[in-house]
This record gives C-alpha cells, sequence and structure tokens, in this order.
C-alpha cells in the first residue's frame, strides 16, 4: 500500500511540472533583455494575429478583450496571416530589466497554437 501512495505521488509531481527552461527562439527573439525568464503560463488564449508595420516590424498576438499585444516569438510560419483568429498557449517573459521598462508587445513565448 505505502508503495503504491509514493508511485501515485511520483507520478503526480511529475505530470504538475512544466518545463521552466526557454527555448533557444525565446532567447533569440529578446536577445536584448538580459536574465529572460518564463513568468505566466497561458493555455489556448484565443488572439488574433497581427501583421504590424510601421516601426514595429514582425509579428504581433492580440488578445481578445483586450488592447495590450503580445509578442508572438516562435509562432509556427503557418500562422504568420494577417487577422488569422488562434489559440495560443505559451509563456509570458520576465526580467529584471522589464520591471523598469515600458515595453510593447509583451514579450511572449508561444509554446503551441492552432486554428479557432
Amino acid at each position: 500500500m505505502m508503495r503504491n501512495l509514493m508511485f501515485l505521488a511520483f507520478v503526480l509531481a511529475l505530470t504538475s511540472c512544466k518545463e521552466e527552461q526557454l527555448n533557444r527562439s525565446a532567447f533569440e527573439c529578446y536577445s536584448e533583455l538580459k536574465g529572460l525568464r518564463r513568468w505566466h503560463y497561458v493555455v489556448d488564449a484565443p488572439v488574433m494575429v497581427q501583421m504590424s508595420g510601421g516601426l514595429i516590424i514582425g509579428t504581433q498576438l492580440k488578445p481578445q478583450n483586450s488592447d495590450v499585444k503580445w509578442g508572438a516569438c516562435n509562432l509556427p510560419g503557418q500562422f504568420m496571416r494577417d487577422s488569422l483568429a488562434i489559440y495560443v498557449t505559451g509563456y509570458f517573459l520576465t526580467s529584471d530589466d522589464l520591471a523598469v521598462m515600458n515595453l510593447t508587445p509583451l514579450p511572449f513565448e508561444v509554446t503551441s497554437a492552432k486554428l479557432r
């Protein structure tokens, strides 16, 4: 009985862990930020892909019900289409540098995406 409880506790501990290491691509996306780390995990957030122009060139994610845009670091190429409605899972990123910066879009590392 005790052995079964220990096994169950071990399995639960393994399944509840999330990968805390950043993807190499996240370091490349935000190379100017020192001490970058994962902060908050998001699952299946409804967003709209925005191909930006002007001063900020690249892809951004506009969450439903918010005007604050997220970065699209590591967004798979097949989802890089303007006005595409998708769900993203991933991590907001933070660093000590960000505590004193007003940065838009918010640094975000996409770990998975799917069509809405």
